[in-house]
């Protein structure tokens, strides 16, 4: 196999590596948005379509971080109101 062969192979794998991290870490949100568009498109093949739709109509996790793997965000509703008692223990403590 030649040089330039070679660096060209080379390359495409590099980018493809860089491509594939880049989606694996973007957030859900912009998943969405891209695939919205990429669904759009006639060129589509129906596989690729198909997990596109789903991603498309994905919603974000809990924290907004936008991995998916979370249930959804809790309500303000859901958290427990008023005060809690701090009890400290050991020589950090305030004395009584």
């Amino acid at each position: 196999m030649s040089a330039p062969l070679q660096h060209l192979f080379v390359y495409l794998l590099v980018a493809g590596c860089a491509g594939y991290s880049l989606w694996r870490l973007m957030p859900l949100k912009l998943k969405a948005l891209i695939a919205v568009a990429a669904v759009q498109q006639q060129w589509m093949p129906p596989m690729f379509r198909t997990r596109l739709e789903r991603l498309a109509g994905a919603t974000a996790s809990g924290c907004g971080s936008g991995c998916g793997g979370c249930g959804p965000k809790a309500t303000p509703a859901d958290q427990p109101a008023g005060e809690h008692k701090v009890m400290w223990s050991g020589k950090g403590g305030p004395r009584p």
